[in-house]
């Protein structure tokens, strides 16, 4: 798996809906270069809960997090739960940190098939887990930047 930092500072720097916002909340982002996130986070930070990027060309989408251990460290395995209450799905990856920071996230990589996305496309809220550690976040106002992520990403209309 090969984590992008300059790639994971990009969606945070885009992750942006909404002038003034300092609530969390879903937002769909283009990148320009042929790749789209569905983002939850707080408008204009850095910010960021957890991204589904896709890269329709590589046929893949990667899962960012910064839900993390206490003492992440660069390179770290690790194993991520996302659940809905009815869906659950588990994902391996490793924790990177961003290139010039301090901060780090934990990647995975999955191949770009709709099913990924079950676990957002129903329930109140998103749970995410890694050992010790779970944090929800709530799919409200999840519906239309998922559907612009779903057609762009799967071309479903």
């Amino acid at each position: 798996m090969r984590i992008k930092p300059a790639a994971f500072t990009l969606i945070l720097a885009l992750a942006v809906p909404a002038q003034g916002e300092e609530k969390e909340s879903w937002d769909y982002v283009e990148d320009g270069r042929g790749s789209m996130q569905i983002v939850y986070g707080i408008p204009e930070s850095e910010a960021v809960t957890i991204a589904f990027w896709c890269e329709p060309k590589r046929k893949r989408i990667e899962i960012v997090t910064t839900v993390l251990p206490s003492r992440p460290r660069k390179g770290q395995p690790l194993k991520t739960t996302l659940s809905n209450g009815t869906v659950t799905a588990a994902y391996d990856g490793k924790i990177g940190q961003d290139a010039g920071h301090e901060t780090f996230h934990f990647a995975a990589t999955t191949p770009a098939d709709p099913k990924v996305l079950d676990v957002v496309r129903s329930g109140t809220s998103l749970t995410i887990g890694i050992p010790g550690k779970r944090e929800r976040v709530p799919l409200r106002g999840i519906a239309k930047p998922l559907a612009r992520y779903e057609t762009a990403c799967f071309g479903k209309r």
